[in-house]
């Protein structure tokens, strides 16, 4: 089995890491705790299970908001990066 980090899909995944795993008598099985492989339906995502940071995203509809926009991107990005000594 493959040991992962707790940020692996953090914020796009429902539960975690530990809910998507397979048992390794059947490795290649699609039954898993989320699995929408053999369902005739599949209700809507519970995006309120999701974790991680969450932004609320407008629509940049001028030049103006599109700059605004990656300016914000950029600007978190900086955030996240390890100060240089």
């Amino acid at each position: 089995m493959c040991e992962f980090g707790s940020a692996v899909a953090e914020g796009f995944i429902e539960g975690n890491a530990k809910d998507y795993e397979i048992s390794q008598n059947d490795p290649f099985s699609s039954d898993f705790k989320y699995s929408r492989f053999d369902a005739v339906f599949a209700g809507t995502r519970n995006v309120s299970a999701l974790t991680g940071d969450k932004f609320v995203h407008s629509t940049p509809m001028t030049a103006k908001g599109i700059a605004e926009a990656i300016n914000d991107a950029v600007e978190m990005e900086e955030q996240h990066m390890p100060k240089s000594v």
